[in-house]
């Protein structure tokens, strides 16, 4: 999809939030078969190449629509229709705002390690 005016400081901010461990129960679509909605987030990027922008999350595993979840959210906060208090209530699930899923055009999944994972920054 093409966003013209993607306020890049302001997901930059925003994306280091997701770092670390956290219950993204809100973060994913509803009747996800899962024990345990506890995910860890290692690193994550937002990165403007040429007419591109890349986001970017590791983590030790994701849930279902999670990935577009928090990309449409930070969409929404580069665009001023959500905030980075939002993001924070949502995450620490005080209160859900926003269940809308980033379209999937342009998403790529890069890598899964299995065994012996070791991330280094």
């Amino acid at each position: 999809m093409y966003y013209p005016d993607l306020n890049i400081d302001i997901m930059q901010n925003a994306i280091q939030l997701f770092k670390g461990e956290h219950d993204f129960e809100y973060f994913c679509k509803m009747g996800s078969d899962v024990n345990s909605y506890i995910r860890i987030i290692y690193d994550t990027k937002v990165i403007k190449y040429k007419n591109y922008v890349i986001i970017k999350f590791i983590g030790n595993g994701f849930l279902r629509s999670q990935i577009r979840m928090m990309t449409q959210f930070l969409i929404d906060i580069s665009d001023n229709k959500l905030s980075i208090k939002d993001l924070k209530n949502q995450l620490n699930k005080t209160k859900k705002i926003s269940t809308k899923l980033a379209i999937p055009n342009g998403l790529y999944f890069e890598k899964v390690w299995y065994e012996n994972f070791n991330y280094r920054r």
